[in-house]
């Protein structure tokens, strides 16, 4: 059997589908509407995480880790005496977890 649908039919099909779904598609953009803090959002999505991954760290993680101000780490970086920066973005640098804590032990074995 071979069902055949004139234009107005799919166009009265439409119009049905479309008065069922108004009250669904209003809710949704009045949710939507809704502000919700980066918090909230992340802890409502499973894939996300609500912590950073820290196997990267940033420049302001550095002195807390270190005990070290941000210009020393800097001068010790330029002279060689720091591990190196890592380019993650064209704006963005880390330096690896890993490489400033076994440079942490290092210093303090040979203290």
């Amino acid at each position: 059997m071979k069902l055949v649908l004139e234009p107005a039919d799919i166009t009265a099909i439409a119009d049905a589908v479309m008065q069922q779904l108004a009250p669904v598609l209003a809710e949704f953009k009045a949710l939507a509407s809704i502000p919700l803090k980066s918090q909230q959002i992340q802890a409502s999505i499973p894939c996300i995480s609500a912590k950073p991954r820290q196997d990267m760290l940033k420049r302001s993680d550095l002195p807390e880790i270190t005990g070290l101000s941000a210009s020393t780490i800097a001068r010790m970086e330029s002279k060689g005496l720091f591990p190196a920066r890592v380019q993650l973005s064209s704006k963005r640098v880390g330096w690896r977890l890993s490489e400033v804590e076994l440079w942490v032990d290092e210093r303090r074995q040979a203290a």
